[in-house]
């Protein structure tokens, strides 16, 4: 799978063509819990890729000393097959030495966030916050 990240100023025509879809989407609003997919100011976006077919995504935006991990997102048919541990890897080398965090009440993200170390760090309702400390 490759990932190409898409930061603030990569976001033209070709970034909104394949995400736009996926912005207005209820189905993913549905999936993550009543939230819907949207696009922060300064969002590095990882966007993983099967030859031209784009698989899965997240977004990274920078909160104080944080980076959060947001919009995590592998699309139907491509579920269970290793994309989204593909995709959390590969982007949390990208975020190598920076404070990771994400919050989420979604078990397999749960349980992803777990494979790779992130530590439950506190609740917000029925959230969980998680982090990994890369520093």
């Amino acid at each position: 799978m490759l990932i190409k990240l898409y930061t603030e100023q990569d976001q033209k025509d070709d970034f909104y063509a394949m995400m736009g879809p996926h912005f207005a989407s209820l189905e993913h609003k549905k999936e993550l819990g009543g939230w819907q997919i949207y696009n922060k100011p300064e969002s590095v976006w990882c966007l993983g890729f099967e030859g031209s077919f784009l698989v899965c995504f997240c977004g990274y935006y920078k909160q104080g000393k944080y980076y959060v991990i947001d919009n995590f997102v592998v699309l139907k048919g491509y579920r269970d097959k290793g994309y989204g541990t593909s995709l959390l890897g590969q982007s949390l080398k990208k975020f190598a030495g920076h404070i990771i965090r994400a919050t989420t009440n979604n078990v397999i993200q749960q349980h992803l966030f777990d494979k790779f170390n992130l530590k439950v760090s506190g609740k917000k309702g029925s959230y969980l916050i998680y982090q990994l400390d890369c520093v």
